[in-house]
């Protein structure tokens, strides 16, 4: 009974020293430049062990730098009416920042401060975005009408339908 004892210390004690899998897949995601899943994992992290000071630390230091980047991303795209680009970053602002507004207030496990971490609202850019790229797509599929290409066409009013359901008469 004691031998047994003795080796599942050192066991259960490492499991323990490597907290979470989602933060391992955080870890990963950080590695990779993988900012959205690095946030995703990370509130996970947090959600299954609040308070963990890896997560905390990387969320407070690094969620505001990560919005600012993919914002002013989103902003170049629109400058280069790239409007599909645009929707798909301020989407994935939102998420981000979706995934921290579930959180419960954490309690930094190290410090013992309450730490509130930052979120960005960007529902009107994300929704522009949106109307730009649906109207994109339309004025794509009436010019490939007016040339006869009827498939391209339909992919383009299609594309449309799928930003805003029902867009004018595509």
């Amino acid at each position: 009974m004691r031998f047994s004892y003795i080796l599942s210390l050192p066991l259960s004690l490492f499991l323990l020293s490597c907290g979470p899998a989602s933060w391992r897949h955080a870890e990963k995601a950080i590695e990779t430049g993988d900012m959205v899943n690095a946030v995703r994992y990370s509130t996970q992290t947090l959600r299954e062990k609040p308070g963990h000071e890896e997560a905390l630390d990387f969320l407070n230091r690094e969620l505001p730098r990560i919005y600012d980047d993919f914002y002013a991303r989103a902003q170049r795209t629109e400058r280069a009416s790239d409007w599909d680009e645009a929707f798909r970053l301020y989407a994935d602002i939102q998420v981000m920042s979706d995934a921290v507004r579930g959180l419960p207030p954490q309690q930094h496990a190290g410090t013992k401060q309450m730490i509130t971490l930052p979120t960005r609202d960007v529902d009107k850019e994300h929704q522009a975005a949106r109307e730009q790229a649906a109207e994109k797509h339309y004025q794509a599929g009436l010019a490939f009408e007016r040339q006869g290409i009827s498939k391209d066409a339909a992919r383009a009013f299609t594309r449309a339908l799928d930003y805003i359901k029902n867009y004018r008469d595509a």
